[in-house]
Formats: C-alpha cells, structure tokens, sequence
C-alpha cells in the first residue's frame, strides 16, 4: 500500500510497511529465504492458542526440542531486537522461556542452534549499504559493584553516547542467563 514507517526506537526508520511486516514475522522470512535456496535451521512452529494450557505448550514444545536435539533456540514467531529469544541446553529453564513467549500471545518456533557469527545487512532499495558483526550488550565485573549496578553503569553509558540501547534488568533473557550462571543482581 505504498506506506512508510519514518520513525522506530525513536530513531529515524525508511522501511516500507510490507518491510517492517516481514522483519517482524518469522516464520514469514524464514519461509522467503528457504524459497531462494538459503540452508536455514531445522525449525518447528507451537501455535498459539488461549484455549492450550502452559503445561501443554510444555510439552508440545518439550517433544519438538527433542527431536531437533539440544541445545535449540526458542523465541516468538513475531518481533525484532532479540526480544524473549533463549537458548535453552536443557529441560530446566524450559517453563520459563514458554511462559515468557506465550504472555504475548505470540506463536513459539523452536530451531536447531547453529554455532556462527551473527551477521546484520542493511540493505536501502535493495542496496547493501551496511554489514556488521553483532556485539551483545555486556557488563564486567569489577570485584566491588554488583551485577544491577554495572548494568546501571552501561545503560548511562548508552545514554553519554547517544544510543537508543537500554539493557532491562527485569528482562526474562538476562534473568534466565543470571539463573544459568548462579547469580542474581545483587551478586558482585
């Protein structure tokens, strides 16, 4: 329809609404880039249902997961910016990652991981202009701050520099990985 989205983040965005629609879906990009000839990951799709229970999204998921082998990838079928995506490398943090997803209602892909370097294109009307490594927000520690206060200190960080990139302590993907590592925001 010829529409435009000229702001997202609170930065300035050119993508078309047909773009914007299929960098949100998935499943969407998924099945495009399968279709041009581009190897993919073995993926399974859980559609969502209000009427399913948590405990049968468990084990839907659960037989998937398991036929791919693990560690999978688990993440909504719709969003961008790594929002609820977990790497899951065994059955315990399983509930929490399925409830993170379906709270949006959302549908949940379960896919193969593939150990690689995480590249992002910029393309403007089909032109590549920009290819860059992904770099995940991180902190270090320091022996004396603990873990929400070094987050603190890179999110004002952000702020000197001017980017739109804040790290959420509350974020269900950070408190998975401080689950994994034995720690929670007040460790040092």
């Amino acid at each position: 329809k010829n529409k435009h989205y000229f702001f997202s983040y609170g930065t300035l965005d050119i993508n078309t609404n047909a773009a914007t629609e299929f960098a949100n879906s998935k499943t969407l990009s998924s099945s495009v880039i399968k279709k041009v000839g581009i190897k993919t990951p073995q993926e399974f799709k859980v559609d969502y249902s209000p009427k399913r229970t948590s405990d049968k999204y468990l084990s839907e998921v659960n037989t998937q997961m398991m036929s791919i082998g693990l560690p999978v990838i688990l993440k909504p079928a719709h969003g961008r910016q790594g929002k609820n995506i977990f790497k899951i490398e065994s059955t315990d943090n399983l509930d929490l990652a399925v409830k993170n997803i379906i709270k949006d209602e959302d549908d949940i892909l379960i896919q193969e991981y593939i150990t690689a370097e995480e590249i992002r294109v910029v393309l403007l009307d089909g032109e590549l202009i920009q290819a860059y490594q992904r770099n995940y927000a991180n902190v270090v520690g320091n022996g004396s701050n603990t873990i929400e206060e070094l987050i603190e200190y890179k999110n004002n960080y952000f702020l000197q520099k001017k980017r739109n990139t804040k790290i959420d302590m509350d974020d269900s993907q950070i408190q998975d990985i401080l689950l994994k590592k034995g720690y929670v925001k007040d460790t040092v």
